[in-house]
């Protein structure tokens, strides 16, 4: 159990509660945004088309936040799925600002992005603190 344990990001959530914090509803949210994007929601469809962007783009970034999310548990992947969704949502921020569009439209990329940023950190911290440690091994 404590092999299958050390491939996730439990133990660096262990060290730091706020990773954990920010990282349970974060997933829930990408899950959420994900489904609607691959499940072809209409909205999201209107959504995308309205900003000039490919039906195709619509589900790439469906299925990157999907792996993404999944992502931020593993220990392996969890950096790289952290800084794909930081680049999604900072695309998603620049998108809304462009447009113009009311903080009603744009509020949860807004509110998002820093959370984003925040976990990307912390997880960027630790990966170098385990390479850290076992270098000096």
């Amino acid at each position: 159990m404590g092999r299958i344990l050390a491939l996730t990001t439990l133990p660096r959530m262990a060290e730091n509660h706020l990773l954990f914090v920010l990282t349970a509803p974060m997933t829930i949210i990408f899950l959420m945004a994900a489904s609607m994007k691959i499940g072809a929601n209409w909205m999201m469809i209107m959504g995308f088309d309205g900003y000039g962007y490919p039906v195709a783009f619509l589900f790439f970034i469906g299925y990157a936040e999907l792996f993404g999310a999944i992502s931020l548990w593993f220990r392996r992947w969890a950096l790289l799925g952290a800084m794909g969704l930081s680049v999604i949502l900072l695309g998603a921020s620049l998108t809304h600002i462009i447009n113009n569009d009311p903080i009603a439209l744009a509020g949860m990329a807004y509110a998002t992005t820093p959370v984003m940023l925040l976990i990307t950190f912390y997880h960027w911290r630790a990966a170098r603190r385990e390479a850290d440690s076992t270098t000096d091994e």
